[in-house]
């Protein structure tokens, strides 16, 4: 990763730096109002373990 910065910037008194950030997924969450107790779909486990 690279960041341009101008020489007068570097001399500034304050932090600079960069914060990376990462793209991450949760267990899913059956809607609570499906009225049908069906299973979350073997896709969505595949999508959720490879992401």
């Amino acid at each position: 990763m690279s960041i341009e910065d101008k020489q007068k910037d570097l001399e500034l008194d304050h932090w600079a730096g960069i914060i990376p950030v990462k793209k991450t997924y949760g267990p899913p969450i059956p809607d609570a109002f499906m009225k049908s107790k069906a299973g979350i779909p073997q896709h969505i486990l595949d999508f959720i373990k490879e992401g």
